[in-house]
């Protein structure tokens, strides 16, 4: 078993401006020489030793096997279900353990800040007594806290049941949810109705 020492010291602050990049990058780092990435996974299944891989590889037009003791599947379960033998030999009926809520996700064109409620604006915000999930400021790798920005904004609609909130969401008009967006973040921002160039909605 091989253990690897992570030092993130010359990696901080906690933002950077390749974003989680920086992270891969420390990760990767102990790992050289043994990664294969722009590689497909397609069959994980598991063998008397572990667990048998097989991913095809296009630089070279070729599907390699590989033999493990172990593996880690990092992926959507979505996506898994399809590539991990045991949950495709399941079939559909797995598909009723997992839940996929809708999300409404919004990036909020400002000509400038709007005015603090109660707080100054930080890089993540949540919005005391709302049911979405805040906002972020996505220009704050810029390093300026004045003047234009992007306010990512966020709802996941996990407290509803899935398929109606899902349909609700599809059918609603982008007047209709632009506002619903707006109203929120008037909740901590009162003047923003009049900062706003731009909202792209994202369902």
């Amino acid at each position: 078993t091989e253990i690897y020492t992570l030092s993130l010291h010359d990696a901080l602050p906690i933002s950077w401006p390749e974003g989680n990049g920086r992270l891969v990058a420390v990760l990767a780092k102990p790992a050289a020489g043994k990664l294969r990435t722009g590689a497909l996974v397609f069959d994980v299944e598991p063998s008397r030793s572990g667990v048998v891989l097989r991913y095809y590889d296009p630089a070279h037009d070729e599907v390699v096997q590989v033999e493990a003791r172990h593996a880690v599947c990092a992926m959507p379960h979505f996506v898994a279900r399809y590539a991990v033998a045991p949950l495709r030999e399941r079939g559909r009926e797995q598909d009723a353990v997992f839940d996929y809520a809708p999300w409404l996700v919004a990036n909020v064109t400002l000509r400038d800040r709007p005015e603090p409620h109660g707080f100054p604006m930080a890089w993540d915000n949540v919005i005391y007594s709302s049911k979405s999930l805040g906002y972020v400021v996505a220009t704050h790798q810029a390093g300026s806290d004045y003047g234009p920005t992007v306010l990512t904004w966020y709802h996941a609609f996990a407290g509803e049941a899935t398929l109606p909130a899902r349909r609700k969401l599809l059918s609603a008009s982008w007047a209709d949810l632009a506002a619903t967006v707006v109203a929120d973040l008037s909740l901590a921002h009162r003047d923003i109705g009049e900062k706003i160039e731009r909202i792209d909605l994202y369902r």
